[in-house]
């Protein structure tokens, strides 16, 4: 199987990856039609290992709260997040936004309406630095995700 992404080619020599993939992301509430438009626009999920990349992660996000349709948009909306460290960003990265911002829900909130994930160590001191003066203009925890 050949799958083209913005010009980058990924070979598949067999589909036992990809199914393990499929299967992995069925077991995690994604639907069929979901996982086709992730196919679509991040092709190259089914060369990640199910278990060891991609299980680990939405096992992350599922704690948090998020279904598998969120999932879908999740994995859409960042396309990347399988290159991405679990315990060096991802974990990380989401005690982050718990503690600027309050709780998980907030974070939850932030996570789903953004590409957080693309955010550099400089770029997120800078994104809390601005959610802090936010707080100090009055703004609530629970206002603060949805301008972000």
């Amino acid at each position: 199987m050949t799958f083209s992404s913005k010009g980058n080619l990924t070979h598949l020599k067999s589909t036992l990856n990809s199914d393990l993939i499929l299967q992995t992301l069925k077991n995690y509430g994604v639907t069929l039609t979901q996982i086709k438009q992730i196919i679509f626009s991040v092709p190259k999920i089914l060369t990640c290992k199910a278990d060891k990349t991609l299980e680990p992660k939405l096992k992350v996000f599922q704690k948090l709260g998020l279904s598998g349709s969120d999932l879908a948009v999740l994995i859409r909306r960042n396309p990347d997040m399988f290159e991405f460290g679990l315990h060096t960003r991802i974990i990380p990265g989401v005690n982050l936004l718990k503690g600027y911002l309050g709780d998980y829900q907030n974070a939850v909130e932030f996570i789903n309406k953004s590409r957080w994930l693309y955010c550099t160590h400089y770029s997120m001191k800078r994104l809390f630095t601005n959610m802090q003066m936010l707080k100090g203009i009055g703004l609530s925890n629970e206002r603060i995700p949805g301008l972000c």
